[in-house]
């Protein structure tokens, strides 16, 4: 429209000039969140949704962009005909393009000190991330879970157990406004397995930060306060971790078959991570040990009385449980009948000694001639993990030491678990919760970065037609990266987590969309231009500064309140936001600085030229 075209056959132009670059822009940053669709797990169905929301809002924005927007613009309305611009009439932006112009054409002439301070901004930021930067999956969730562990005094039973934290639970109830409900568990470990009688659990479900008028902080120094006032508990207070049943940072698993062994082993990282200054909360989950009596086949007298194995546990099961005769219908019921003996008689040993058993011939025999009885303490509950038996440490973080759970574990690795290894050569130790989370979701995102960079590179192969080309584009990404470490840096978020890592995603797709299309305008102005080169660079590119500037601002505009919380916060999102927002920011300043710049390396030696 500036350059004098009518309105409508400038819609037409416009549309075509930049059509290719712009569906180039959209298929690679749906080429960038695709493989979130195939991570495993429990994050993989968190995140699975992403992918699908951001193609179908880019498919509809495309479609339209170059559909819908080019007509309302040369459709002839009076708004349009009011306050559009006239034929070859400059708009009120017109004089910052002329200035950005003028910008580049100085900075073209000290190219070589600028790429230099963009690579110390690079050095520098590499160095902060490795010396400064750790990974956790969520770093500063809002929990919306308390978990709440109770000991009572020793021979307390479970009924005792449950009427002393009744108070605990009357005071969870009476904040309605805060919590949205409370579940106890008596005498149950946190994978279900029993305890002893005198440990209890609690569950407080919070209703979400934003409508709850109390913070989680506040609440639980009142409820500490409150336990305190009840000397005969111990009562332990911990945050929920969000997506982790566990509710602790540090879930360790011990896997040996062996009783002795494996408790012999959960003692000794016990005792090694107490001595550590970073670690809190230790726990041991050991099941519930009671009275077991072994019964013992004399197999010498069995042979002697004629009794087959069979009548020995057929006769002791019915004794314990009874044995069903018949069954009675009551209309939809089905009752049946045992035969069995008094309750009484089985509590006491001697009786079940007294039992006859029949033998082959038909004649009784009592069970004391053919069994002896072993008494023995064993757990009432076994936990196996591919068919071995397992113990878990659950431990927590100090917040104030600044550890994440994957170095605590790198550390138990390096300079713990060699030692137990060597001593306990069938032992397998191993993190679960968010530790193997993590991992896992570390691993799968490096090989997406890996196969996303690829698949943009391919794209912008086909559409330039160059297999060098699309390393011009490429080069914004390890750029706006570091823009976004400064970023978390500089908010005091040394420890950044998984959505931060999909914010600086989105980031870079939209910071090498603007890439795309600035380059794609040089690429066709300069062909058909006798001007000097590096005067065309500019130029070209000073037309591309509305269209840059407007993305970037009505993005950062509309993801920033999320980062700061503002009209409502959710940790995740705002982590995700702000990268995405202040890394954009960032990564356009240097797109529009460093793209020409590296443009004019390759008009002045024709490296990529085809």
């Amino acid at each position: 429209r500036e350059e004098g075209m009518p309105i409508q056959q400038a819609a037409i132009v416009g549309v075509q000039e930049v059509i290719t670059p712009i569906f180039a822009s959209i298929i690679t940053t749906c080429v960038a969140f695709i493989p979130l669709i195939f991570f495993e797990g429990f994050f993989g169905k968190l995140v699975s949704y992403i992918p699908l929301i951001v193609i179908l809002m880019l498919i509809g924005s495309l479609l339209e962009s170059m559909f819908i927007l080019p007509s309302h613009m040369a459709g002839k309305t009076w708004f349009l005909e009011k306050f559009s611009q006239k034929e070859g009439q400059k708009s009120w932006f017109h004089k910052y393009e002329i200035s950005y112009l003028n910008f580049l054409t100085k900075l073209f002439k000290k190219r070589i000190p600028v790429i230099m301070i963009f690579v110390a901004f690079l050095i520098g930021a590499g160095f902060l991330y490795q010396k400064e930067m750790s990974f956790a999956m969520f770093p500063r969730e809002e929990s919306k879970e308390v978990f709440i562990t109770v000991k009572a005094p020793k021979k307390t039973t479970r009924d005792e157990t449950a009427r002393m934290i009744a108070p605990l639970e009357e005071k969870f109830y009476s904040n309605s406004d805060n919590v949205v409900g409370v579940r106890s568990s008596i005498a149950l470990s946190r994978r279900g397995g029993e305890v002893n009688e005198n440990e209890a659990s609690i569950l407080v479900e919070l209703i979400p930060a934003d409508d709850r008028p109390t913070s989680m902080n506040k609440l639980l120094d009142e409820w500490e306060g409150f336990a305190k006032t009840l000397p005969d508990l111990e009562v332990k207070f911990q945050r929920g971790r969000w997506g982790h049943g566990s509710g602790n940072a540090i879930d360790l698993q011990i896997q040996e078959n062996n009783d002795t062994k494996r408790k012999e082993i959960a003692n000794a990282l016990f005792e090694k991570m107490k001595e550590m200054n970073d670690v809190i909360d230790l726990e041991i989950e050991d099941p519930l040990i009671k009275k077991e009596y072994l019964v013992n086949l004399n197999q010498n007298r069995l042979i002697k009385f004629d009794i087959p194995p069979t009548k020995v546990s057929t006769a002791l099961r019915t004794f314990v449980e009874g044995s069903i005769l018949y069954s009675i219908n009551k209309g939809e019921e089905e009752v049946d009948v045992r035969l069995s003996v008094p309750d009484l008689a089985k509590n006491n040993l001697d009786e079940l000694l007294k039992l006859e058993v029949e033998n082959s011939s038909g004649q009784l025999v009592k069970l004391d001639k053919i069994v002896t009885i072993e008494e023995v303490d064993r757990p009432v509950n076994i936990t196996r993990n591919n068919y071995k038996r397992t113990t878990m440490i659950y431990a927590n973080l100090k917040p104030e030491s600044g550890t994440t759970p994957l170095q605590l574990a790198e550390r138990l690795e390096q300079n713990v678990f060699p030692e137990i290894n060597n001593r306990f050569p069938s032992a397998i130790l191993s993190f679960k919760g968010e530790v193997e989370d993590t991992r896992e979701s570390q691993g799968e995102f490096r090989n997406s970065v890996i196969i996303v960079i690829l698949m943009i590179y391919m794209i912008l192969v086909i559409m330039f037609d160059s297999l060098t080309k699309p390393f011009l584009v490429l080069s914004v990404v390890p750029f706006g990266v570091a823009a976004v470490i400064f970023v978390l840096y500089a908010h005091g978020m040394s420890v950044y987590g998984f959505f931060a890592a999909i914010g600086a995603l989105g980031m870079v797709g939209v910071v090498i969309n603007d890439a795309i299309v600035m380059i794609d305008k040089i690429e066709k102005r300069i062909a058909d231009s006798d001007e000097d080169p590096w005067h065309c660079i500019a130029r070209v590119a000073a037309t591309r500064l509305r269209p840059v500037l407007l993305t970037t601002i009505t993005t950062v505009v509309g993801v920033l309140p999320t980062a700061y919380g503002i009209a409502g916060y959710d940790s995740m999102l705002a982590e995700m936001m702000l990268t995405m927002g202040w890394g954009l920011l960032f990564g356009t300043f240097l797109t529009l600085m460093l793209i020409p710049m590296l443009y004019t390396f390759v008009r002045q030696t024709n490296f990529l030229a085809k």
